[in-house]
Order: C-alpha cells, then structure tokens, then sequence
C-alpha cells in the first residue's frame, strides 16, 4: 500500500559538545504528502458552520454587509458533497441555517443574506455563538469529514473561559475552530487560542472590506483538504524534556501537544493538504561522545477519498551526535536556524506587548528592537515596516493602539518559506 504522507526532520545543530551542562536541540519535522499519490486523491468532504456576530456594532462600517458578502463567495467552493449551517449570536445564539448539503449555492447563498432578520439579544456572547455551532456540527459530524466551525466577532466577549473550555472539549472530539476578527476591538489572543489549540486557523480582518480575501483563503483550506485527523506522536528517551512545540508552517503558533505519558507526546492537525512543518525545543542531559536517539516520530492520518483510516507513516529516529570535534560543531542547518529565528521574533514581539501592558517601555523597545533584527536579517520587508511603525507609535505615545498590536501580531505569525539546505 502506498505511504501518502511521509515525515522528514533535520537537526539545528546535529553535533552537540561534549558539556556538564543539558544542550537545546532544535528539530524541525516536516509532514510531506507524496507529490505522486496525493495528487490522485480528492479532497475530504466538509462540514462547516458559520457562526457569525451579529451584534449592533457589526453594522459599523457596513462590517456585517461585507461579511455577509464574503461568506456567501466563499460558499461558491463548496461542493454538493459539502454540508453547510449558520448561526447567528449576540445576547444569545439563533441557528438560522440547519446543516444542509450544498446542491444549492444561490438557495444557500440567499439564506445567508437573511441574517439581518434573525433576532440575537443583545451583547455578545461568543460561548452561545459556538456551542450552537458545534451542535450543528455534530448533527452530520464523521471522521471522514473535515469538520470546522467558522467563529467571526467583531468585539469582546463575555464569559470567554468559557469559550476556551468550549474549544478545548471539541479539540479532543476531533473538531476544529477557525476564528475571524474584524475591526480592532476584539480579544486576539482568546481568538488565537481558540484556533490554535484545535488546529484551525486565525485571521485578523484589518477593514471589512478585506473580508472577500480572508474568506477566500479559508474555504480554499477547508476544501483542499485530503488527509484529516492528523496525529503527529514524538515518543522520547530518558533525560529529554520537550520544552515547547511549535507550528512553523502555513502559520506560526505555540501548540499544547497532549501527554500520553511522561514521554510521549502527540500533536493534532486535523486537517492538511501541504506541507506542515513543526519545530521542537527539546533540553537533552549531557552523555559521552557518540551517537545517541533522542526518541522516534510516526502520524497517523485517513485519506477520505480512499476509505483509509487510521494509517501510518514510517517511524523516524531522532539522533544527535556528541563530540568535542570543534569543525564538527561549527555544522549549522540554516533552513532549520531560520525557522528558529522566526519564532524567536515572533515570541519577542509577544514578550514586548506584554511588557507595555506592565508599564516597562524600556524593555518592550529594547524587544520590538530585537524582533525587528530578524525580519531584516530574514529579509521580511513587510513585517520589518510594521514593527518599524510599532517602534515609533510607542516612542510617540508610551502605547501600541489596539489596530498596531493585532497588525503586528498576526504578521509576525505569517512564515516567510525557507529553502532546504542542500
């Protein structure tokens, strides 16, 4: 039977020196689809729920309209093989759209527009929002569908422990959040974590205008998908800590991997198409010269398409070397070291917003300054722009505004895509 997905890893710094002292290793684990089997197999069906704020401040710059307009483009993708519902929130949840497969589009489409006529209460409630979604989720819920609920709020949300214990729950069920801010108003690292830890994605709509293309970019994931529940397993030795995972690409995030016991640990994607790449920091006790496994990779996945479940990748070996050769050690892998660099900005600028919040400007410079010196070094024009913007608003005003912290955040979090080392 053929392997449609594989594992490849490289090592930071595959030579360790020979110390008194526990070492960083940093690996970097790719999730590739065989270029020749995938691409003879179609997508998983989908199971989406919009669940969408209609709150009074939703018809602030038409924020609601443009929204609406939006998911209704992005329907256009689905196929009839597709299930769609929508809910509406405020005060309270209103299902307005039962889950309905997508022989339709322009039947659907008209459903959605009618979103003004639903009554919601007052306030916003995000918790009623998505436990309505995921209730309509589950009418039709299958291990052979990608099954997402599409979270859009424009502002702060009561009850949000609440949201996270919602998110949390579902994670383990196997269903995942997509999440969408508009506007500048709102929670961007309750969203993030709602995402984050279910394996959706986050997005940061900046003006309603723009949600044509973060709508597009969604539903081109959430239909593109050929290989769903997606469990990647690192099992380790005696003397290696896992000290964080990290989702590097198609976006970078810090993930909470799940224990399985004091040495194995197990990653969910849900869903892919294209590659994933994973960065592990690992702290290994110090050993005598020679060769040594930190530990072994495999993922288990199901193709939809081919009625295939629960299959698995050929297992991986994590190795390092240790040696006092000093050549030996002066080996650096740059595509890995690239990747660890960008995390690294990515956790400084983190660190810098919240240094502002504590009042420490000094210090929240100092790391927006430290960011800054990796986008340029990595060559990211762009996200070195916005940090350079940060850095003056903060001199001229002792603050970041709420459009500059989300814009720098959700940038920070975009991959620029390294070459392998040859």
């Amino acid at each position: 039977m053929p392997e449609y997905l594989g594992i490849s890893l490289n090592i930071a710094r595959p030579n360790i020196p020979i110390s008194s002292d526990p070492s960083v290793v940093y690996a970097l684990v790719k999730l590739v689809p065989d270029a020749m089997t995938a691409a003879s197999i179609e997508a998983a069906p989908c199971n989406v729920a919009l669940v969408i704020d209609k709150s009074g401040s939703m018809y602030n710059e038409d924020r609601l309209k443009h929204v609406v307009r939006a998911a209704c483009a992005g329907v256009e993708k689905l196929s009839e093989r597709d299930i769609l519902s929508a809910v509406a929130f405020s005060g309270k949840a209103q299902v307005f759209i039962e889950p309905t497969p997508v022989t339709d589009h322009a039947r659907i489409q008209e459903a959605i527009r009618q979103i003004d006529s639903v009554r919601a209460g007052s306030g916003t409630c995000m918790d009623f929002g998505m436990a309505s979604g995921v209730e309509v989720v589950r009418k039709n819920f299958s291990t052979d569908y990608l099954n997402r609920v599409l979270v859009l709020t424009d502002g702060e949300t009561r009850h949000e422990d609440k949201c996270r214990s919602i998110a949390k729950q579902e994670a383990e069920n196997g269903l995942s959040f997509s999440t969408f801010g508009v506007g500048s108003t709102w929670n961007e690292k309750l969203l993030m974590e709602i995402a984050d830890c279910t394996g959706g994605n986050s997005h940061y709509i900046r003006n309603a205008s723009d949600a044509d293309t973060i709508f597009d970019d969604e539903f081109d994931q959430i239909t593109s998908a050929k290989f769903t529940n997606v469990r990647l397993n690192l099992r380790v030795v005696r003397g290696v800590t896992v000290r964080r995972v990290s989702r590097i690409y198609p976006e970078i995030s810090v993930l909470q991997p799940e224990a399985i016991d004091d040495k194995s640990y197990e990653v969910p994607f849900r869903a892919i198409n294209d590659e994933e790449l994973l960065l592990f920091d690992l702290l290994v006790d110090p050993k005598p010269a020679g060769s040594f496994r930190l530990g072994r990779l495999v993922a288990q996945y199901d193709v939809p398409s081919e009625n295939l479940h629960a299959q698995k990748t050929s297992e991986v070996g994590v190795f390092v070397n240790y040696t006092s050769n000093m050549d030996a050690l002066g080996h650096i892998n740059p595509e890995v070291m690239g990747y660890v660099d960008q995390m690294n900005g990515h956790i400084l600028q983190d660190k810098a917003q919240e240094a502002i919040e504590q009042g420490e400007m000094a210090r929240a410079t100092q790391l927006l300054q430290s960011a800054q010196g990796i986008t340029q070094r990595l060559g990211n024009a762009k996200l070195t722009q916005r940090l350079t913007e940060a850095l003056t608003e903060l001199q001229a005003t002792g603050a970041l505004s709420d459009d500059t912290r989300k814009t720098i955040t959700f940038a920070s979090r975009k991959t620029t895509r390294l070459e392998a080392a040859g």
